[in-house]
């Protein structure tokens, strides 16, 4: 192909995708959209740099390659890390006065994520 556009595009990739990225649309052709300064991007996060807790993270990030070098740098499971899942549930049940137990939380990579997890559950395609 002489110019990656050209194959880049909807009408292209469309037999391509499944049935929920077709309903969907996606990032892959919002660069391409016709007028991209009309496109709101929700790609990636802006986190509120000042309120980020610095200091705290370092100190836990060498506390856990310190105690835990080899298990700390693994990923966590499907479900997130249990020791992480296992510490909210208790935290829930002291603060919230309610049974919660590890199995009931799931850590997600961000509200997106967790956002999606949520519609695939309780919606269908033709529900929005």
């Amino acid at each position: 192909m002489s110019n990656e556009k050209e194959f880049w595009n909807e009408e292209t990739l469309k037999p391509l995708v499944s049935n929920r990225s077709a309903i969907m649309g996606g990032t892959a052709w919002a660069a391409y959209a016709p007028d991209p300064r009309k496109l709101i991007s929700f790609a990636g996060g802006i986190p509120d740099v000042p309120s980020l807790p610095n200091d705290l993270i370092l100190d836990a990030t060498e506390r856990a390659l310190k105690n835990n070098r080899t298990e700390s740098l693994q990923y966590g499971g499907t479900l997130g890390p249990i020791a992480l899942r296992t510490a909210l549930a208790e935290r829930s049940v002291q603060t919230e006065q309610f049974e919660v137990r590890s199995e009931h939380v799931i850590i997600t990579g961000g509200a997106a994520q967790g956002i999606g997890l949520v519609c695939d559950t309780l919606l269908n395609p033709d529900d929005v």
